[in-house]
């Protein structure tokens, strides 16, 4: 039955090695548009809200469109969308206002990213005779490889070629999913639960367990990006290093560590227990941000960070399969929850983290650590913000464990009874 998807497999895989590169190629850039277009902090912030906002707006409305469109149409939309965001990234901002035209590819490319967020999972989730864990984490960690490849590349692009020829490379990797249309043109789509046979929205939102497992994506969300979108800033500040050596250490020592964890659990399979795994990924990625803010040595700190990485790997994907495992007859109303709140908590942890970084970093408190420590009221700052932002893999520590299972829920009703 594999071989018969083969081709689907390869798409999926490319689809997230797409939305690693669609989320993560512009902020490469984010220092050329501040200094060459006078783009400010602020403007900066706001291009990625649009990204984020437009990644929310479509995990809520592809419940409804895949009924419509189909899984095919989807994803072929999700990489059309792609490659014009990559390609109008080198073109846009030269033909009319930077700021303008860099926002509306990063609209583009977002809803590429979208789609691909919501429709690749239940793709593969989908197919017959698929062991659902072991491939759903094989799967995601190729979003971490294309993370990975798109800054390391393009940052030894930039250092070849210069940063004023940036331009060209998101034509390079707007190849990718254009390519990728024409896999997904061919590939077999395999049946997905009917808009009849899902179960019921009202049903999912009455159940403590739906309810929980989104608690765990919001979680899951806000712990992977709240340091992840930290990783860079910090390895400069703490280790005083360049620009692109804190991209090398910071980003990209984090997605290696990803990659490599949801290899690993691909190659566990079976064998791993999803609530088991989900609880002791939030009590080691916890631990990893304590290393981070309280371990005063750089180096070690940066390896807090970069450990970090693989305390969230399973967090994603294991969800997923749990979701999946919990609501047989979800369908995409499951992953496209699942989504919209692992989007949320991506756009909410970053956000706490920068604004308890900026509140604490400018009091007397921080002022008296800095000079105690020997370090900087902005690294304090920035300790802080990670400091508080620990309670989301705490907080998914325990609610992992307040799921219940099906064998669970019903020695809970003989007792009652």
């Amino acid at each position: 039955m594999k071989s018969k998807f083969r081709s689907t497999y390869a798409a999926c895989f490319i689809g997230y090695i797409v939305q690693g590169i669609a989320v993560n190629l512009a902020p490469i850039f984010f220092i050329i548009f501040q200094t060459d277009y006078k783009i400010s902090y602020a403007s900066l912030a706001n291009l990625i809200l649009i990204t984020f906002a437009t990644q929310l707006f479509i995990d809520a409305i592809s419940v409804k469109l895949v009924d419509v469109l189909g899984l095919r149409r989807m994803a072929l939309i999700a990489h059309i969308s792609a490659t014009l965001g990559l390609v109008g990234l080198g073109i846009l901002p030269f033909i009319m206002a930077p700021f303008a035209g860099i926002a509306i590819s990063l609209f583009f490319a977002a809803i590429g990213s979208g789609f691909i967020e919501v429709i690749i999972s239940p793709i593969i989730d989908a197919i017959p005779k698929n062991t659902s864990k072991s491939v759903m984490s094989f799967l995601h960690s190729f979003y971490c490889w294309g993370q990975m490849s798109t800054i390391l590349i393009s940052t030894l692009l930039l250092l070849l070629f210069g940063r004023e020829n940036w331009r060209f490379i998101p034509f390079i990797w707007a190849a990718i999913p254009f390519i990728n249309i024409f896999i997904f043109i061919k590939a077999p789509m395999p049946e997905i639960v009917s808009k009849e046979e899902r179960t019921p929205l009202k049903k999912l939102f009455k159940s403590r367990n739906f309810i929980i497992l989104l608690i765990i994506m919001i979680c899951s969300g806000a712990a992977e990006i709240s340091i992840s979108q930290w990783a860079s800033i910090f390895a400069e500040k703490g280790l005083g290093v360049t620009k692109a050596v804190g991209d090398l250490l910071g980003p990209c020592l984090f997605a290696f560590f990803m990659g490599t964890g949801r290899v690993i659990f691909g190659l566990l399979g079976t064998k791993v227990n999803n609530k088991k795994a989900l609880g002791l990924c939030g009590i080691f990625t916890v631990g990893c941000y304590l290393i981070t803010v309280f371990v005063p040595i750089p180096v070690i700190g940066l390896l807090g960070v970069a450990l970090t990485g693989l305390g969230v790997s399973f967090m994603w994907p294991g969800t997923l399969s749990l979701g999946s495992e919990l609501f047989p007859m979800g369908g995409m109303s499951v992953f496209s929850f699942a989504a919209l709140c692992g989007d949320i908590g991506c756009t909410l942890g970053p956000w706490i983290a920068g604004q308890i970084s900026d509140a604490f970093g400018s009091t007397d408190a921080a002022l008296n650590i800095a000079e105690k420590v020997g370090s900087s009221t902005e690294q304090i700052g920035l300790r802080a913000g990670l400091l508080v932002c620990a309670i989301f893999p705490m907080i998914m520590a325990i609610a992992v464990h307040l799921i219940r299972s099906k064998k669970e829920n019903n020695e809970v009703k003989n007792e009652n009874n």
